[in-house]
């Protein structure tokens, strides 16, 4: 037996198609009706295939369906009523509306009969689905025939359908179900536009009023259109109408002000963020809440990773500013005399003098309570911008500040990466104003910020040239030397 299932019960099925039932339908066996299923979408489904979607098609195959269903419902009653030998009292009343054996169009195969009343009553079911409960209603009662001779398609539905990628309204997907149900239970897109004109108006005369703005079954079908070819964000109505008599390349600001495309682009990220034109007054004055609090917290953050890099940066400066120091850092044979002492997790001199204030620095570097706090200020600042991307560089500077560094290798090799760290805290320093400015503005690029800011120095890259350049200034040669000149080869530079 078919499922009882509301409207697409058997007894939904015959009224919709017309069909005055059996007195002795229930007396009729458990196959009667998947019997009258299929005889009733063989014929409904002939003339769409031959003819192709028309609204004639459509009655046509509706009228046969009609047909095909009662004549089972007749044959199975006469059947019965010879049984009982009342076939002719009953008979009388009720005259064959035509012979299963005339459809136009035969399954060939068992096969075709189970795909034909699966698939046909899943496609009904669909279509029923995406109606709004007043057209279900009204196609229950009248029946189909009735039904769609008094709503027929529309340009608009036409349309959608298209746009929905759906050529057989029988035929809908069930990934689009909830799409088109949504799409009709939209109202009239005449309707929308004079409620939206209402509004738009109420909203010019009063600056304070926050008008409500609808979507009408075009302004879906847009929307629909522009989010699946690739739009970040489907504009809605609302904004279509904010940006009413607007001049072209202009756009009117979530505080109502106008200005160019490209002043708005110029606008630094975060203000760009509350002033979106998709905002109506309201949600930008949130949003500007949310992005003044994370600038307020991105200062701070930036200014403790400025100070950081700064404390860094002298005291590299300590070494690179006496080159020739460093050879006391190294014994004879090459030995590093800094160590790691992995119990204390500390640097250790083996002697007193350069190689313990490079211990010293060495321990300052691990930068432990740095990135414990760097990261407590990050977590906090859930409505910052990229400052914090730039804190996480940071942090994982100093978390390989050790290896980086090394505990061995040669005087060149720590002397470069002194310098190569050193360059990496400038371009740190740098990146956190660039970043900050890009986000708030230079106008909150304050004193104390740039105070926070070291005036950092260059270096020669390598140890030998930092050497050279150290016995010059000794010399009291400087940086003045012409270019005809190669004083290098007259200077006799010590370096083992």
């Amino acid at each position: 037996m078919a499922e009882n299932n509301g409207l697409l019960s058997n007894q939904n099925l015959d009224k919709i198609f017309g069909i005055t039932p059996s007195p002795a339908q229930s007396l009729l066996g458990n196959n009667f009706d998947s019997q009258k299923n299929v005889a009733t979408f063989a014929p409904f489904i002939a003339p769409i295939m031959q003819q192709g979607f028309t609204p004639e098609a459509l009655l046509k195959g509706f009228v046969g369906a009609g047909t095909a269903r009662q004549g089972v419902e007749d044959r199975a009653t006469k059947n019965y009523m010879t049984q009982q030998d009342i076939l002719n009292a009953t008979l009388q009343a009720k005259k064959l509306q035509g012979d299963i054996s005339q459809q136009p169009f035969q399954l060939k195969s068992a096969q075709a009969k189970s795909i034909l009343d699966e698939g046909q009553v899943q496609g009904i079911k669909n279509l029923l689905a995406t109606l709004p409960p007043n057209k279900q209603n009204e196609l229950a009662a009248s029946g189909a025939s009735s039904y769609f001779a008094n709503n027929k398609l529309t340009e608009e539905e036409r349309i959608a359908y298209q746009a929905f990628g759906v050529d057989n309204i029988f035929s809908i997907p069930n990934d689009k179900v909830n799409l088109i149900a949504e799409y009709n239970n939209a109202i009239p897109q005449k309707e929308a536009d004079t409620i939206n004109q209402k509004e738009y108006q109420k909203a010019q005369d009063d600056p304070t009023y926050q008008p409500k703005y609808v979507s009408g079954k075009l302004d879906f079908i847009k929307n629909y259109k522009q989010q699946t070819e690739g739009e970040t964000a489907a504009k809605d109505v609302a904004f279509r109408y904010r940006q009413k008599d607007v001049p072209e390349g202009s756009v009117r600001l979530a505080n109502k002000k106008i200005i160019t495309q490209e002043e708005f682009d110029a606008l630094p990220t975060r203000e760009q963020e509350y002033l979106d034109p998709s905002f109506d007054i309201t949600t930008s004055r949130n949003q500007q809440v949310k992005v003044i609090d994370g600038r307020n917290k991105d200062r701070g953050m930036v200014r403790y990773g400025l100070t950081t890099t700064r404390d860094v940066a002298k005291n590299i400066e300590k070494i690179l500013d006496d080159p020739e120091s460093l050879k006391s850092l190294f014994s004879t044979s090459g030995r590093f005399a800094v160590k790691f002492n992995e119990e204390t997790k500390n640097w250790f001199a083996e002697s007193g003098g350069k190689a313990a204030d490079v211990a010293n620095f060495l321990n300052s570097l691990k930068g432990k309570q740095f990135t414990e706090q760097i990261q407590r200020m990050r977590a906090a600042n859930t409505t910052g911008g990229a400052v914090g991307n730039v804190s996480d560089r940071e942090v994982s500077m100093f978390q390989n500040m050790q290896e980086y560094l090394g505990t061995g290798g040669s005087r060149d090799k720590l002397y470069e990466a002194l310098v190569d760290l050193y360059d990496k805290s400038k371009a740190l320093g740098q990146e956190y104003k660039d970043v900050y400015i890009e986000d708030y503005g230079d106008r909150y690029w304050t004193d104390t910020l740039n105070n926070s800011m070291h005036n950092y120095k260059q270096y020669s890259k390598n140890f030998p040239e930092a050497l050279k350049k150290q016995k010059l200034n000794e010399m009291g040669i400087g940086n003045d030397i012409q270019p005809t000149q190669n004083i290098f080869e007259v200077i006799s530079v010590e370096d083992d």
